[in-house]
């Protein structure tokens, strides 16, 4: 049973994480509103979206402005108390006590010279990695500098430094483009298919994961999991092949006259874009992952801000190359409707991800990824209760249970291997406090039974 302070803990993450679902819900149905009713420009929609990220710089500027000013006005009242800067040596100081009395000039004298047995000592430790743990006074030396101890990095929770914020910032260089084409190509689907089907498609994104982290040794394949991708797999085709036949059935009446200035639906393509930013947004992880290994060694906020800044700067370029091509006419929304829908959306997109961010450091990476999942149930409930209950076929509705049945056993594998990383944890080392893998679990297994056999 948990105590009350990790319990309290866990039930806020999930809070937080249930907000991400209905916001990251909401968000799709408003972006979905806005390409069908004319202002169809997910990339303008996406580089808003995105840009709106640096942001999260502001703080991280406001902090470090005042943590400088705040050390420039120390710096400035030292130097107007200090006399000068110079060194006070071991004579000046004796002749700067001769005016006081015997006894003080005495105690003084000891105080100074445990001082000087103490700073020797601890300059001696340092540099001699045979130090036998006793210090050595050293009166020989007539001045007294005052030198600190080495700092000790900001270690995350593998043991490993921080990244500081040039790394995290070439960190964002390298990802930003990934993270913008995910984003992109799920907004572009939003305007071809259902939002339950893009939902659910670009949900694929922890199948990819697990395949590409097999590839690159950060994930195993187990029989659970293994038992996941295929239902989630038997849930994509359903959901496909259902598009497929809304797609072909004709809505137009004998007779009638198609709009020409509707917009015109394409399940197909629209399904594609989703898988392709599941895709993008697997590999933006596995790499990430790679990178840093630990989610714990970067500042999420500063990192996000960077992403978005660098996005700002690297894609402005491609506006008027879109427009130029015909892809993408380059144009603010007219309607004052349509202003107000982008800002409610770049404003769910700037607080869902922040939130998202400290879900997953108040619980887990695993738990968050199986609470996204709700957003297909989510997205379904929307459509019906919007009334497009087209695309709400049995198909349609068998594939989504089977993508969450595929989350739920990836679910529990994970929450097994969790269990069993912390019972090696403690059984091989009692003493330390760090993250294991599943290579970890592993060797604890074979170390167990070695001690079993001897």
């Amino acid at each position: 049973m948990l105590p009350s302070s990790p319990r309290r803990r866990f039930v806020t993450g999930v809070g937080l994480l249930l907000c991400v679902v209905v916001l990251w819900t909401t968000s799709n149905f408003i972006t979905s509103d806005l390409l069908e009713g004319g202002y169809n420009k997910p990339f303008l929609i996406t580089y808003l979206n995105t840009s709106a990220f640096s942001l999260y710089l502001f703080p991280f500027l406001f902090k470090r402005w005042n943590a400088e000013r705040r050390q420039g006005i120390a710096d400035r009242l030292i130097r107007s108390l200090s006399p000068s800067p110079a060194l006070i040596t071991h004579s000046q100081l004796h002749s700067s006590l001769s005016t006081l009395p015997a006894r003080t000039e005495a105690e003084f004298h000891t105080h100074n010279q445990q001082y000087h047995h103490y700073q020797s000592g601890s300059e001696s430790a340092i540099a001699d990695p045979d130090f036998d743990g006793e210090y050595h006074s050293d009166n020989d030396n007539p001045e007294v500098q005052l030198q600190p101890l080495p700092s000790q990095p900001d270690l995350g929770l593998t043991g490993q430094p921080k990244l500081t914020s040039g790394e995290t910032a070439h960190l964002a260089a390298t990802f930003c483009i990934v993270w913008f084409a995910a984003n992109w190509t799920v907004n572009a689907s939003l305007g071809l298919t259902s939002v339950g089907s893009s939902t659910v498609l670009a949900g694929m994104s922890g199948f990819f994961t697990l395949a590409l982290g097999r590839v690159f040794g950060v994930e195993s394949f187990t029989r659970a999991k293994v038992l996941a991708v295929l239902a989630s797999f038997i849930g994509l085709v359903l959901v496909t092949h259902s598009d497929s036949l809304l797609a072909s059935v004709s809505t137009t009446l004998p007779g009638d006259q198609p709009d020409p200035t509707a917009h015109v639906k394409r399940p197909m393509w629209g399904d594609a874009l989703a898988l392709l930013s599941a895709f993008c947004y697997a590999i933006y992880v596995i790499l990430l992952k790679v990178r840093i290994g630990d989610e714990e060694r970067v500042d999420m906020q500063l990192f996000f801000g960077f992403v978005g800044l660098f996005n700002t700067l690297f894609l402005l370029p491609l506006i008027p190359i879109l427009s130029a091509l015909g892809v993408e006419t380059f144009e603010f929304p007219t309607r004052r409707q349509d202003l107000i829908v982008c800002a409610v959306n770049m404003v769910i997109t700037l607080s869902s991800d922040y939130l998202y961010v400290l879900a997953m450091l108040k619980t887990t990476p695993l738990v968050v990824t199986i609470g996204l999942s709700l957003t297909i149930p989510f997205a379904m409930l929307g459509d019906f209760l919007r009334g497009s209950t087209a695309a709400l076929t049995s198909q349609a509705i068998l594939g989504a249970c089977l993508v969450i049945v595929g989350f739920g056993l990836m679910g529990l594998e994970g929450l097994e291997q969790d269990e069993e990383a912390q019972i090696v944890a403690v059984e091989v080392h009692p003493g330390e406090h760090r993250r294991y893998d599943e290579e970890d679990v592993e060797r604890g297994r074979r170390s167990g039974v070695r001690a079993g056999s001897d």
